[in-house]
């Protein structure tokens, strides 16, 4: 299969929807790399377009399971705070109200 520009660009903005990142492609000498902060930061070694793919293939999948399990965290933190007398229900919420703003950090 060979691997667009606009292949390498849907990958790139699906890792930042999931991470609420900032990587971006950096192309040069013939290759492309993922950056973030602008091209200040080098996330991947340049390659070739059909290895970053593959590398923005296992960064998305490691994200959205990263994404999962905090996820699920939460429901289970939500369902055993709820059945717990100790807490009322706006402490509840602002305790899963910290909790998701907290796990919708960057990815590293």
């Amino acid at each position: 299969m060979s691997i667009k520009k606009a292949d390498l660009e849907k990958q790139v903005r699906l890792l930042n929807s999931i991470t609420e990142g900032n990587y971006s492609l950096g192309w040069a000498y013939g290759g492309v790399r993922v950056e973030r902060a602008d091209g200040s930061i080098d996330v991947t070694e340049r390659g070739s377009k059909q290895a970053v793919y593959a590398m923005l293939r296992g960064m998305v999948h490691v994200a959205l399971q990263r994404r999962d399990a905090v996820r699920d965290t939460l429901i289970g933190l939500e369902a055993d705070l709820i059945r717990s007398s100790d807490f009322e229900t706006e402490t509840i919420s602002a305790i899963l109200g910290l909790a998701r703003d907290q796990s919708h950090g960057s990815f590293e």
